[in-house]
């Protein structure tokens, strides 16, 4: 975990950014007092919606 001032997260930002995609918090302090937390945003996988209009759609007898 990194904690580092406003000052120095601005000139140090690339890096910063490659240290949370490796996986590690970066913390963000103002006057000394943590207040952003940087983390990665794990992927979540999207719901399949095959088969989601089931039973909305039909064919009705007369349409052929």
């Amino acid at each position: 975990m990194e904690i580092g001032n406003i000052h120095k997260t601005k000139t140090l930002l690339s890096a910063l950014i490659k240290m949370v995609l490796e996986g590690q918090t970066v913390i963000i302090a103002n006057n000394n007092k943590p207040f952003i937390e940087l983390k990665k945003i794990e992927d979540t996988p999207k719901p399949s919606l095959f088969g989601a209009l089931k039973n909305y759609i039909w064919e009705a007898d007369s349409c052929w």
